[in-house]
């Protein structure tokens, strides 16, 4: 047990209405416009964060070289998302809020350009 006064999150928590996520959404707007304009859910992207290498917590973490692998744009979506929970910021019911807004947001993004690349517009 910890006294609320002495919580902190790991990273800043901004002074805006919790729910929904607005990063959970960015998350899923990126990566939905993204999967549409390539063709596929398949993304193969892994970052390699070394030993100490964090911004919050340098030369203490991660504690070993880590690689974060990010299979699809699906996987990308949720881990991003979820980042927000354990980092402190949001509570699971506002990124799962976020998700869907987002999604939708990336594909009316995806087809605004597309229409003006399509000269439709």
């Amino acid at each position: 047990d910890m006294p609320g006064d002495e919580w902190t999150g790991y990273l800043n928590v901004a002074d805006h209405p919790e729910y929904p996520s607005g990063s959970a959404a960015f998350c899923a707007a990126h990566a939905q416009s993204s999967r549409l304009f390539l063709g596929t859910d398949e993304l193969g992207w892994t970052v390699s964060v070394p030993a100490g290498g964090s911004v919050v917590e340098p030369g203490v973490t991660p504690a070993a070289d880590t690689d974060l692998v990010f299979d699809t744009w699906t996987d990308f979506t949720q881990r991003c998302g979820y980042s927000r929970l354990t980092g402190g910021v949001h509570f699971e019911d506002a990124i799962l809020a976020g998700f869907p807004l987002g999604t939708d947001i990336g594909t009316g993004a995806y087809e605004f350009v597309q229409a003006h690349i399509d000269g439709d517009v």
